[in-house]
């Protein structure tokens, strides 16, 4: 997944790309400046349009893959499969020619996280999901700093 990101203190523009390597290995400083960046594209402020992903529709996916953390993911996998038709239905329910582009990178980066966690085969699954919740939760934190209503 790949975006244009304009800085708003040099105005460069800059194209980030996700690395599967911060799923299937480990976070890098490259990871938190990509969640810096995406936090801050998918955020009100970055957005003049209301192309943005609001504060609570973000939280109700990384609350539910929380939820799955909580009570162990190897307990609780069922419920991480079925995410992915549940961010297919929150895409469809919330987009709008407003939110397009923001919910579909947001649904895009979703997707590639889910899906490297899924390929580790059950010996990885564990450390992927773990490092899948810690972009997120950077990508939150960034999102909310950077203005998410």
């Amino acid at each position: 997944m790949k975006f244009l990101y304009e800085e708003k203190n040099t105005k460069k523009t800059i194209e980030y790309e996700f690395n599967k390597n911060w799923i299937e290995s480990s976070i890098t400083i490259k990871a938190i400046n990509f969640a810096k960046a995406f936090g801050d594209f998918i955020s009100p402020d970055n957005q003049k349009d209301k192309n943005y992903i609001t504060t609570s529709q973000f939280r109700t996916v990384y609350g539910e893959l929380k939820r799955i953390q909580m009570k162990k993911f190897k307990d609780n996998k069922t419920s991480f499969l079925l995410l992915k038709p549940k961010m297919a239905y929150l895409l469809k329910r919330n987009v709008n020619k407003n939110n397009k582009d923001a919910y579909n990178k947001f649904h895009d980066f979703f997707n590639q996280m889910y899906d490297l966690v899924l390929e580790g085969g059950e010996n990885e699954e564990i450390k992927r999901f773990n490092n899948m919740m810690e972009i997120l939760e950077a990508t939150l934190a960034y999102h909310k700093s950077f203005g998410g209503k």
